[in-house]
């Protein structure tokens, strides 16, 4: 089964749905658990990429047990926090990164069952905000060189639905999914 959360805006789940369902995505989640929506299952992962990738990390602690699988995650658009993040000034300049909730996605890391962290670490604003993500629940993977396009390159390697398999089952990547990845390094463009 899939939950599908998705932004019609680069706003980073910081203004209200434009179908005028629920006004957050966090209150949204909150029924979900109220109504027991989430006990029907054993496992549960919760992913994104990129600013995807932030609010699964956000909202992952609203999801009872939840497993989070973030690729190229940002921490938050506070640049007093990640002083190296340049990118997305949009939405950097329109919303508060300082007060509300949810405005930090390393604030409620312990309140998360566990959270896999995917990143290049030689891109240094992902690395930036990767850095932050420390906690006893987290473990970090580095895949250098794919830049902050992971996931398609994963893809393109081969090994992403053994990588989403091995997360869902076992909440570690296995190394059929570094084999694969060294294609990259053997030719792969």
């Amino acid at each position: 089964s899939i939950l599908g959360i998705q932004a019609y805006t680069k706003d980073w789940y910081r203004t209200t749905n434009v179908h005028e369902m629920l006004n957050d995505v966090h209150e949204m989640l909150n029924e979900l658990r109220s109504l027991g929506f989430y006990d029907g299952f054993k496992k549960i992962v919760v992913t994104g990429t990129s600013m995807g990738a932030f609010g699964a990390l956000c909202f992952a602690p609203l999801i009872p047990n939840a497993r989070v699988l973030a690729f190229s995650p940002q921490s938050t658009l506070n640049t007093d926090l990640v002083p190296q993040e340049r990118r997305f000034a949009p939405a950097r300049r329109k919303f508060d990164w300082v007060t509300p909730p949810y405005h930090d996605a390393c604030t409620n890391l312990d309140k998360i069952n566990e959270a896999l962290i995917i990143y290049d670490p030689y891109l240094p604003e992902d690395k930036a905000h990767c850095t932050r993500f420390i906690a006893p629940n987290v473990v970090h993977y580095k895949i250098p060189f794919f830049d902050h396009a992971i996931p398609r390159l994963i893809a393109k390697c081969g090994v992403l639905e053994q990588l989403i398999k091995d997360v869902v089952e076992n909440g570690a990547i296995s190394s059929t999914v570094f084999r694969g990845l060294r294609q990259r390094r053997e030719g792969f463009a």
